[in-house]
């Protein structure tokens, strides 16, 4: 059961069930009302004590999925992502007709996007966001977070894409070519709709002319204004053009 959050928290108003402490006696929807003003105020321990209350202490409740929708965001406000996340896919996977399913996916993947690292950084979390990102996009391809969890997906993908690219140039700048070019390669098989493709392919352009294969090197650079005009590699591309056509 999916309740209008607004009309929780007025009934909460008008029941005097904004109290400090829960409401004795006044049953599960007064229960529930004021834990989600308390999560509402910023009190999220209260929120937190008082959703698994109605967890714990109604089984049966029609409030349960609100219940534990609401206990994982009162753990994703606290920034504990990954007690929310596991909130969030315990609803799914418990109260797989809720309405709030599609909410709790995209907010899961959420939580693993926040906890996504730098470049340089083990990036287990942003291939479980990743992960829970394609099964939203997938399940649930009429939400209204569809937009936002396609430019989430996007970010994390750029993010490995550069990870693996620069991997490429130190071994390329310790010259290991062969290392340099798997992953310069890998940028392209497996990210190259992001911002560090033309990188990947300029990067393989210098390897091939530096081992004299000049063709190959041409077929490189020449990708790079045709299909990424406007990145930071073109013009440094037009150049390398122009320089090998005339050698």
């Amino acid at each position: 059961m999916k309740r209008d959050y607004l009309l929780i928290v007025l009934l909460a108003l008008f029941s005097g069930c904004v109290s400090h402490h829960p409401p004795e006696g006044g049953g599960v929807e007064e229960e529930y009302a004021w834990a989600c003003r308390k999560l509402d105020e910023g009190a999220t321990e209260d929120a937190i004590a008082q959703f698994k209350r109605i967890i714990f202490e109604h089984p049966g409740s029609a409030y349960l999925d609100d219940a534990r929708y609401g206990l994982a965001e009162a753990y994703f406000k606290q920034k504990d992502y990954i007690l929310a996340a596991s909130e969030y896919k315990a609803l799914i996977r418990d109260f797989p007709s809720s309405p709030f399913v599609d909410d709790a996916q995209y907010k899961a993947a959420l939580c693993y996007f926040m906890l996504s690292p730098r470049p340089e950084l083990d990036q287990r979390y942003t291939y479980l966001a990743i992960e829970e990102f394609k099964t939203f996009l997938t399940d649930y391809p009429q939400s209204k977070y569809v937009p936002q969890a396609k430019g989430k997906l996007a970010q994390l993908q750029n993010k490995l894409a550069e990870k693996e690219y620069k991997n490429g140039l130190l071994y390329y700048k310790m010259g290991d070519f062969e290392a340099a070019k798997i992953y310069f390669q890998m940028v392209l098989d497996e990210y190259g709709e992001t911002d560090w493709a033309d990188d990947a392919h300029y990067g393989l352009g210098e390897i091939w002319e530096k081992e004299g294969k000049k063709e190959k090197a041409l077929q490189e650079y020449r990708i790079i204004p045709h299909y990424f005009p406007y990145g930071n590699c073109a013009r440094k591309a037009l150049e390398k053009i122009k320089r090998l056509s005339a050698s």
